[in-house]
């Protein structure tokens, strides 16, 4: 019900802080714990979006998206 599962706990590295984690240890049913992604990774895709955000301002109507090559940190993840 209310409790909230640790993210690292059915990792192959495990939860760090063990018995004094705040997190629940039990197996959730249905529970997908999304990982958030390391600061440089956030970085890029800020900075790509900041790219992408400015090219569509400084002229709307030539802004294509099928026609942006994307860096392959985005390929890689599948993102688009």
């Amino acid at each position: 019900g209310r409790c909230k599962p640790c993210a690292f706990f059915h990792t192959d590295v495990g939860c760090r802080d063990g018995v004094d984690c705040r997190f629940c240890h039990f197996q959730h049913a249905n529970t997908k714990i999304r990982v958030r992604p390391c600061k440089g990774k956030r970085d890029r895709f800020k900075k790509l979006t900041n790219v992408l955000v400015s090219k569509v301002d400084s002229n709307p109507g030539a802004f294509e998206l099928k026609k942006i090559v994307l860096p392959p940190f985005v390929e890689a993840d599948g993102v688009w």
